[in-house]
């Protein structure tokens, strides 16, 4: 089984009804009685943590287990500590130590029916060890991958960032999740666009996340079936491929889509940016029916469809598929 969990804010929700729905427990904060204003079926509530780091914001853990469990998600993740730029090992071992007392501490004196423990670590062999160290005391069936860091680690704007070297420890997390443990794995930020959320699934992630489709569709992009992102609107994004408008190739996938928008009015994808989150939401999601479907197949046949879509993406996503494939293959 195969999700997509696709981030949400509370604060300004731009879809009235998700089936999974990955929300922050940083925008219930200052309610008594939380409550998303949207519909779902399911619910998984992150911790706040990236955010009140980044921010320098002082909350009581007290404060943030009892919104998380007024909010009564089917998943929540325990107060962690995601590395920072910058950071020195010793600096990153501090806060793995602490992000392992909350996980204990989350798991003895909380109601929230399933915790995501997530993993941080900052070299192969503190994978292993931090790995085994969950699988020992956390009951929990997903474990998260959170910041798997390289020496040259220079910080997260929001989604995942994709290189090589960050591409082979992932991997390298993920082969030591479902070598020595029965967790389930649940990749953080690898979903925002078809290119990462295949690699993704196919490195054998279950689930993924991203709130990627929003911060694009703000910027003028939309995200195309089957490739990555163009511009149409705002022409401002500072990151990301800077390919700007839509080629003859990128018109006939565009008129294929069958999203709310592109049925009813093209045009509002180069004049409004909800209607662009909506668009790039929904091709995310067909994305994640298609691996599923094709999986359900067999490897080989998603393998080639995978061969296809890289085959006309970047060059470097097109060594990253080359890289993935082969390493793999090597494992079977």
């Amino acid at each position: 089984m195969l999700d997509l969990w696709i981030g949400e804010c509370g604060k300004r929700p731009v879809v009235k009804y998700h089936n999974k729905v990955l929300d922050s427990v940083i925008n219930y904060l200052n309610s008594n009685e939380p409550k998303p204003p949207y519909a779902y079926e399911k619910l998984f509530l992150d911790s706040g943590a990236f955010t009140i780091i980044r921010r320098g914001l002082s909350i009581d853990k007290e404060h943030i287990k009892k919104a998380q469990e007024k909010l009564d998600p089917d998943r929540a993740v325990p107060l962690d500590y995601p590395f920072q730029r910058g950071q020195s090992t010793q600096e990153m071992k501090k806060f793995w130590e602490k992000t392992k007392e909350n996980i204990l501490e989350w798991q003895e004196t909380t109601s929230l029916r399933e915790i995501v423990p997530v993993l941080h670590a900052w070299d192969r062999r503190s994978i292993e060890e931090n790995v085994l160290w969950i699988y020992r005391h956390a009951d929990a069936e997903y474990i998260g991958i959170g910041s798997i860091v390289t020496p040259d680690f220079k910080g997260y704007f929001a989604d995942r960032e994709l290189n090589l070297k960050v591409l082979e420890l992932l991997l390298h997390a993920i082969k030591v999740v479902r070598s020595l443990t029965d967790f389930k794995v649940h990749l953080m930020g690898f979903g925002s666009s078809p290119l990462t959320l295949h690699l993704g699934y196919y490195m054998g992630a279950s689930s993924l996340d991203t709130a990627g489709y929003r911060r694009k569709a703000a910027f003028g992009k939309i995200i195309l079936p089957g490739t990555g992102e163009r511009y149409v609107g705002r022409g401002d994004a500072k990151f990301g491929l800077r390919k700007n408008g839509l080629s003859d190739s990128d018109m006939l996938l565009l008129s294929k889509c069958l999203c709310p928008i592109c049925r009813e009015d093209k045009s509002l994808l180069w004049r409004d940016w909800v209607a662009r989150a909506i668009h790039n939401k929904f091709v995310l999601e067909e994305e994640a029916m298609k691996a599923k479907t094709l999986l359900s197949d067999s490897i080989e046949a998603y393998e080639k469809y995978l061969d296809e879509i890289f085959s006309s993406s970047s060059t470097r996503f097109r060594a990253c598929w080359k890289y993935l494939k082969n390493a793999v293959k090597q494992e079977r």
